[in-house]
This record gives C-alpha cells, structure tokens and sequence, in this order.
C-alpha cells in the first residue's frame, strides 16, 4: 500500500466507518487537556483557550484526539517507513 494520502484514503475508503478522528494543528496543544486545548498560539491569534476536539468532536458526532502538526506529521512518517 502506498503511503500519499490519496493511496491511503482509497484503500480504506470501502473499510468501516470512522471510530475517531485525528487533527493535526499548528500551535502549541497542551494534550493534558483531555479535549485538547490551545495554549496561546501565536500563529493563530484568538485561539488561546479554545477545545479543538470539544468544539468539533459534537458536530462530527465522534471522539477527536487532537495534537501538534509536526507531530502528526512524524507519526505519520513512522507510520510509512
């Protein structure tokens, strides 16, 4: 299987729904939180305080577990090698 996210989302595309979601975002994610909150990102101003996951987990009606961009991106590294 290959590793783009096209490739990767074609071949799980007919797999079972979704249990969760994951998110990978810019700023400091103090993961403690539970629900993951912002703390005081300077890239995205206004945002300190916010729950990522609890803000979105509702509408999407699934748990959310949230962390930094790069660290998204080196699970995601991990995962292809």
């Amino acid at each position: 299987m290959g590793c783009s996210p096209e490739e990767r989302l074609l071949a799980h595309s007919e797999a079972a729904p979704a249990a969760w979601v994951g998110i990978g975002s810019a700023g400091v994610i103090d993961e403690v939180q539970g629900d993951s909150c912002f703390r005081n990102p300077p890239s995205l101003a206004g945002w300190g305080g916010m729950r990522l996951g609890g803000e979105i987990g509702p509408v999407l009606g699934l748990p959310v577990w949230c962390l930094s961009d790069v660290y998204a991106h080196a699970l995601g590294e991990h995962r292809c090698t």
